[in-house]
């Protein structure tokens, strides 16, 4: 059983409102197991015997946007992933981009 922190962008802007037991009926009906969410924040975590990101990437965004009506961007990360990236006595804001950013320095017309 792998275990998966899913990250929503946009789940609950722009007049759109999705209570979090609809986002965990959601999850559930996928056969993902031991489901949580955090408050309405589109934070959810889960387990499943799926192991490819990608694969789960996919049902979820196709659920949701069967479930909500609309696209919803969605971040699938491992516990180790988010792990890595912990600090002892220190906090950090974190933005998951769907893309890779361009090179830097960018150049302005």
């Amino acid at each position: 059983m792998h275990r998966f922190v899913v990250f929503l962008r946009g789940i609950n802007v722009g007049g759109h409102i999705v209570v979090k037991e609809k986002l965990k009926e959601a999850f559930t009906s996928l056969s993902f197991q031991n489901v949580s969410t955090y408050k309405q924040s589109g934070n959810v975590i889960f387990e499943t015997d799926l192991a490819n990101p990608q694969d789960i990437k996919v049902k979820i965004e196709e659920k949701l946007h069967s479930t909500v009506g609309y696209e919803v961007a969605t971040f699938v990360r491992t516990i180790p992933q988010l792990k890595s990236q912990e600090k002892e006595g220190t906090s950090f804001l974190v933005t998951f981009l769907a893309i890779e950013p361009p090179s830097f320095p960018l150049q302005f017309l």
